[in-house]
Protein backbone atom coordinates (compact mmCIF):
# COMPACT_ATOMS: atom_id res chain seq x y z
CA UNK A 1 0.00 0.00 0.00
CA UNK A 2 2.74 2.66 0.52
CA UNK A 3 4.03 1.99 -2.73
CA UNK A 4 0.58 2.95 -3.89
CA UNK A 5 0.76 6.22 -2.04
CA UNK A 6 4.10 7.00 -3.07
CA UNK A 7 3.33 6.77 -6.25
CA UNK A 8 -0.01 8.66 -6.35
CA UNK A 9 1.96 11.51 -4.32
CA UNK A 10 4.74 11.64 -7.06
CA UNK A 11 2.34 11.94 -9.97
CA UNK A 12 0.50 14.88 -7.76
CA UNK A 13 3.88 16.63 -7.47
CA UNK A 14 4.40 16.44 -11.08
CA UNK A 15 1.22 17.18 -12.13
CA UNK A 16 1.30 20.53 -10.04
CA UNK A 17 4.47 21.38 -11.22
CA UNK A 18 3.28 20.71 -14.89
CA UNK A 19 0.37 22.99 -14.67
CA UNK A 20 2.71 25.92 -13.15
CA UNK A 21 4.78 25.13 -16.20
CA UNK A 22 4.69 24.34 -19.98
CA UNK A 23 5.79 20.58 -20.41
CA UNK A 24 8.21 20.95 -23.51
CA UNK A 25 8.96 16.85 -23.87
CA UNK A 26 7.99 13.71 -22.17
CA UNK A 27 10.25 11.09 -20.55
CA UNK A 28 10.23 7.71 -20.71
CA UNK A 29 12.18 4.85 -19.37
CA UNK A 30 11.79 1.04 -18.35
CA UNK A 31 14.16 1.59 -15.50
CA UNK A 32 14.67 4.25 -12.54
CA UNK A 33 16.14 7.64 -13.60
CA UNK A 34 16.36 11.22 -11.92
CA UNK A 35 14.15 13.96 -13.34
CA UNK A 36 14.02 17.17 -11.41
CA UNK A 37 16.40 15.78 -8.84
CA UNK A 38 13.82 13.21 -7.71
CA UNK A 39 14.44 9.23 -8.26
CA UNK A 40 11.43 8.34 -10.32
CA UNK A 41 10.68 4.64 -10.08
CA UNK A 42 9.48 3.95 -13.61
CA UNK A 43 7.21 1.21 -14.16
CA UNK A 44 4.83 1.91 -11.14
CA UNK A 45 1.74 2.62 -13.50
CA UNK A 46 2.89 6.19 -15.46
CA UNK A 47 4.08 5.06 -17.92
CA UNK A 48 6.02 8.67 -19.38
CA UNK A 49 6.43 11.41 -17.33
CA UNK A 50 6.72 15.23 -18.71
CA UNK A 51 9.98 17.15 -18.72
CA UNK A 52 9.69 21.04 -18.03
CA UNK A 53 12.23 23.95 -18.68
CA UNK A 54 14.90 23.50 -16.65
CA UNK A 55 14.80 20.02 -15.90
CA UNK A 56 17.60 17.78 -15.70
CA UNK A 57 17.28 14.38 -16.46
CA UNK A 58 19.86 11.48 -15.23
CA UNK A 59 19.79 7.77 -16.74
CA UNK A 60 20.41 5.00 -14.39
CA UNK A 61 21.57 1.92 -15.96
CA UNK A 62 19.67 1.74 -19.07
CA UNK A 63 18.51 3.95 -21.79
CA UNK A 64 15.86 7.27 -21.21
CA UNK A 65 14.03 8.23 -24.14
CA UNK A 66 13.21 11.91 -24.37
CA UNK A 67 9.98 12.78 -26.95
CA UNK A 68 9.60 15.97 -27.84
CA UNK A 69 5.81 17.23 -29.45
CA UNK A 70 7.35 17.30 -33.37
CA UNK A 71 8.55 13.83 -32.93
CA UNK A 72 12.06 14.09 -32.34
CA UNK A 73 13.62 11.66 -30.16
CA UNK A 74 16.80 11.55 -27.89
CA UNK A 75 17.85 8.50 -26.73
CA UNK A 76 20.19 9.37 -23.23
CA UNK A 77 22.75 6.17 -22.59
CA UNK A 78 23.10 4.71 -19.20
CA UNK A 79 24.99 7.07 -16.88
CA UNK A 80 24.25 9.88 -19.34
CA UNK A 81 23.02 13.40 -17.75
CA UNK A 82 21.33 16.19 -20.04
CA UNK A 83 19.15 19.58 -19.01
CA UNK A 84 16.19 20.55 -21.09
CA UNK A 85 15.82 24.43 -21.63
CA UNK A 86 13.60 26.49 -23.12
CA UNK A 87 15.37 29.24 -25.82
CA UNK A 88 13.48 32.00 -27.71
CA UNK A 89 10.25 29.48 -27.88
CA UNK A 90 12.97 26.45 -29.24
CA UNK A 91 13.70 23.26 -26.81
CA UNK A 92 17.58 23.29 -26.24
CA UNK A 93 18.68 19.81 -25.38
CA UNK A 94 22.81 20.18 -23.47
CA UNK A 95 23.85 16.50 -22.75
CA UNK A 96 25.86 17.34 -19.70
CA UNK A 97 27.33 13.75 -19.27
CA UNK A 98 27.69 10.73 -21.11
CA UNK A 99 26.36 9.89 -24.57
CA UNK A 100 22.80 10.28 -26.70
CA UNK A 101 21.31 9.00 -29.82
CA UNK A 102 18.51 11.70 -31.46
CA UNK A 103 16.69 11.19 -33.77
CA UNK A 104 15.54 14.97 -35.41
CA UNK A 105 11.97 15.49 -37.08
CA UNK A 106 13.24 18.55 -38.78
CA UNK A 107 17.04 20.12 -38.83
CA UNK A 108 15.92 23.25 -36.70
CA UNK A 109 13.39 21.34 -34.32
CA UNK A 110 15.53 20.73 -31.11
CA UNK A 111 19.07 22.80 -30.63
CA UNK A 112 21.87 20.20 -29.39
CA UNK A 113 24.36 20.80 -27.49
CA UNK A 114 27.01 18.35 -25.85
CA UNK A 115 29.03 20.42 -23.05
CA UNK A 116 29.75 23.73 -24.33
CA UNK A 117 29.54 22.87 -28.20
CA UNK A 118 26.92 23.02 -30.43
CA UNK A 119 26.05 20.14 -32.15
CA UNK A 120 25.73 20.70 -35.61
CA UNK A 121 23.74 17.42 -37.33
CA UNK A 122 25.46 16.42 -40.65
CA UNK A 123 22.14 14.15 -40.85
CA UNK A 124 18.81 14.01 -39.00
CA UNK A 125 19.43 10.87 -37.12
CA UNK A 126 23.02 10.85 -35.32
CA UNK A 127 24.69 10.65 -32.14
CA UNK A 128 27.16 12.94 -29.79
CA UNK A 129 29.20 11.70 -26.61
CA UNK A 130 31.60 13.82 -23.96
CA UNK A 131 34.67 12.52 -23.69
CA UNK A 132 35.87 9.38 -23.55
CA UNK A 133 32.36 7.98 -22.16
CA UNK A 134 33.52 4.14 -21.66
CA UNK A 135 30.10 2.85 -23.51
CA UNK A 136 29.30 -0.24 -24.21
CA UNK A 137 30.23 -1.58 -27.64
CA UNK A 138 26.56 -1.44 -29.28
CA UNK A 139 25.14 0.25 -27.18
CA UNK A 140 23.12 1.65 -29.63
CA UNK A 141 21.01 -1.04 -31.87
CA UNK A 142 18.62 -0.92 -34.51
CA UNK A 143 16.57 -2.70 -31.93
CA UNK A 144 17.02 0.56 -29.70
CA UNK A 145 15.80 2.64 -32.48
CA UNK A 146 12.49 0.79 -32.63
CA UNK A 147 11.77 0.81 -29.39
CA UNK A 148 12.28 4.39 -29.07
CA UNK A 149 9.83 4.81 -32.12
CA UNK A 150 7.42 2.67 -30.27
CA UNK A 151 7.98 4.67 -27.00
CA UNK A 152 7.54 7.63 -28.89
CA UNK A 153 4.34 6.08 -30.94
CA UNK A 154 3.27 5.19 -27.28
CA UNK A 155 3.24 8.54 -25.52
CA UNK A 156 1.59 9.84 -28.48
CA UNK A 157 -1.18 7.59 -28.31
CA UNK A 158 -1.41 8.47 -24.67
CA UNK A 159 -1.86 12.26 -25.21
CA UNK A 160 1.34 12.90 -23.85
CA UNK A 161 2.93 14.25 -27.18
CA UNK A 162 1.49 14.91 -30.38
CA UNK A 163 2.91 15.23 -33.63
CA UNK A 164 2.40 18.37 -35.81
CA UNK A 165 0.62 18.18 -39.46
CA UNK A 166 1.38 20.22 -42.35
CA UNK A 167 -2.32 21.55 -43.59
CA UNK A 168 -0.99 23.53 -46.53
CA UNK A 169 -0.28 20.31 -48.33
CA UNK A 170 3.22 21.21 -48.98
CA UNK A 171 5.78 18.79 -49.83
CA UNK A 172 8.38 19.21 -46.91
CA UNK A 173 11.33 17.77 -48.57
CA UNK A 174 14.54 17.21 -46.42
CA UNK A 175 16.35 16.58 -50.09
CA UNK A 176 20.20 15.69 -49.41
CA UNK A 177 19.81 13.31 -46.28
CA UNK A 178 20.21 9.85 -46.76
CA UNK A 179 17.85 9.21 -44.33
CA UNK A 180 14.83 8.21 -46.34
CA UNK A 181 13.01 11.57 -46.08
CA UNK A 182 13.99 12.66 -49.38
CA UNK A 183 10.42 13.71 -51.02
CA UNK A 184 8.00 12.56 -48.56
CA UNK A 185 4.89 14.47 -48.56
CA UNK A 186 4.05 15.25 -45.03
CA UNK A 187 0.88 16.56 -45.18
Amino acid sequence: MSKFIKAISLILVFAITAVAQTQIATVISDSPFVLRGAQVAAGEGVPAWPALPGDVIKTGTSNVTITFPDGTTIVLAPDSEGKLEMVNGKPVFTLQKGAMHYALKTADSVKLIAGTHTVSPVDLVGEAKLGSSNLAKGWWTTGHTVAAVGAAGGATALGVGFARRNPSGNNNNQGGNNNNQGGNNQN
